[in-house]
């Protein structure tokens, strides 16, 4: 006997079988958003989602896809037919889908137009095919090594500009990963889903205009860009996914959060309050300041109201003005990031720090954005619309 089960985050409705009440079920809901290939699970008692094993306790299957689909529409049909369970329409907003369920349990298919089909076709892909852009880099490299042991992610394409002494190599051998039997190249030529780009500013210019020219999504995580690389970046917005942040760290996005939230806090104190960014990078960092640091002042003087910038100070400055945000920008060792924001009052001092202990967060970061830009449309993204802040 099964029980139909509501499931209000969703708005779909799934059939569970009582005789199981031990039992998790598994299934795959493939969203148009960073929810691709979120496992939901719904047990007997409740309707609530919940964190569910990736292991299934009674068949054991430790992943839940698209790809088995065939097989267990089989088995599934067949229990359809014995049990007869009521049919209910999917009602979720442009995110037709198949709700598959381990082979214990049963199936439900939601019937869609051939639009719809299409784009679910495309969203049902087994794993993104993935390309860097400055893939000897340090960070390319880094991207490279995690990506190469993400499940849903496919290393497919490594880039590097064309005078590169690097082009020919293996892309995983250069990053410590192993050979991948992907080639490092100056150009796009398979494939792929998304590309990342930790390079310069001329080589993000490069990849932008081949990405713009193949309707390829863009994670733009160079910094250093100027003005009119923003704005070349902004117009390529206009036909194709853009994602561009000036750090994809998940605690840095977090503390420009905290830091605008002070900022509102602190607007109108009575006796006014001196802001200060301070940053640490390694020794090779070419830009300063950091692109995140220019992003936290920019978040303060949107909403305090600062015009004027300052980058350090020496000799006679005489005394601070109210306008101004200070920058200070150290080159040490093999720093990876470390910022400061610093709201200065009189008898009190407010500070926000945010450091980064290894380019894995960062990284890690491009790879949440990467996922999250595959299924969008054209337009310029965040990595706080990637995170969900």
């Amino acid at each position: 006997m099964l029980k139909h089960i509501r499931n209000p985050d969703l708005r779909l409705r799934t059939i569970y079988p009582r005789s199981a009440p031990d039992h998790t079920g598994h299934a795959v809901a493939f969203f148009p958003n960073d929810m691709l290939g979120l496992p939901i699970g719904v047990n007997s008692d409740s309707s609530s989602l919940l964190s569910i094993p990736r292991r299934c306790h009674t068949c054991r299957a430790s992943r839940i896809g698209w790809r088995f689909s065939s097989r267990w529409d089989a088995i599934a049909t067949e229990r359809l037919r014995r049990t007869k369970p009521r049919q209910q329409a999917c009602n979720v907003e442009s995110a037709m889908l198949d709700f598959i369920l381990c082979p214990s349990i049963a199936v439900m298919r939601h019937s869609v137009s051939q639009t719809d089909q299409q784009s679910r076709n495309q969203l049902m892909k087994k794993v993104l095919q993935l390309g860097i852009n400055g893939a000897a880099g340090r960070m390319g490299q880094r991207v490279i090594a995690l990506a190469s042991v993400d499940k849903e992610l496919n290393v497919t394409a490594g880039y590097e500009w064309s005078a590169s002494d690097r082009l020919g190599y293996d892309v995983g051998e250069l990053s410590g990963a192993g050979a991948l039997g992907v080639i490092l190249t100056a150009e796009i030529g398979k494939p792929v889903d998304v590309v990342i780009d930790f390079s310069t500013p001329e080589g993000c210019m490069n990849i932008l205009d081949q990405c713009a020219a193949r309707s390829i999504p863009l994670v733009v995580a160079t910094t250093g860009l100027t003005l009119a690389h923003r704005t070349r970046v902004a117009q390529a917005a206009q036909t194709i996914p853009i994602l561009m942040a000036p750090s994809m760290s998940l605690a840095v996005n977090i503390a420009m959060k905290l830091v605008a939230d002070s900022a509102r806090a602190l607007k109108n104190h009575s006796t006014g309050v001196d802001v200060e960014i301070v940053e640490r990078h390694h020794r090779f960092k070419q830009d300063a300041p950091s692109g995140t640091a220019l992003k936290f002042g920019e978040i303060v003087a949107q909403i305090m109201g600062q015009e004027k910038q300052v980058h350090g100070r020496e000799g006679q400055t005489g005394e601070r003005q109210r306008n101004e945000i200070g920058y200070h920008a150290l080159r040490v060792g093999d720093n990876v990031g470390e910022h400061t924001i610093v709201f200065g009052m009189l008898g009190e001092t407010l500070e926000v720090t945010v450091r980064g202990q290894s380019r894995d967060s960062y990284a890690a970061g491009s790879l949440t954005a990467a996922k999250y830009l595959a299924t969008k449309t054209a337009g310029l993204y965040t990595m706080a619309d990637a995170l969900g802040l």
